[in-house]
């Protein structure tokens, strides 16, 4: 039961990673996650009325509703209605409405 101890020689036979390659992969995720964060992070829309009355309704707070509606009108115009419809019958059972809008 459980796992056989490893002698030497299995210990030494293993493939060790090299840092170099797992540096070089952490700075492309590093350089290419953060140059868009500025870009979203700048272009803040005024709330919609909608997302307002969403987020009374639910008691989410300003940064919550701010990216929200952010989201909702650079990618989801085309779906406005049936996605405002959809949030309100998730958000209804939820336990933490704002918790869930993070998912």
């Amino acid at each position: 039961m459980g796992r056989k101890k490893k002698t030497q020689d299995e210990t030494v036979a293993e493939p060790v990673k090299e840092p170099e390659t797992a540096t070089k992969r952490g700075r492309e995720r590093d350089d290419t996650s953060s140059s868009p964060e500025p870009d979203r992070e700048s272009k803040h829309h005024d709330i919609d009325p909608d997302i307002q009355q969403l987020a009374y309704t639910y008691k989410i707070d300003a940064a919550l509703t701010q990216k929200l509606n952010d989201i909702m009108i650079e990618k989801r115009m085309n779906t406005w209605e049936q996605d405002l419809e959809r949030l309100y019958e998730i958000l209804k059972d939820a336990h933490t409405p704002a918790a869930m809008l993070n998912l």
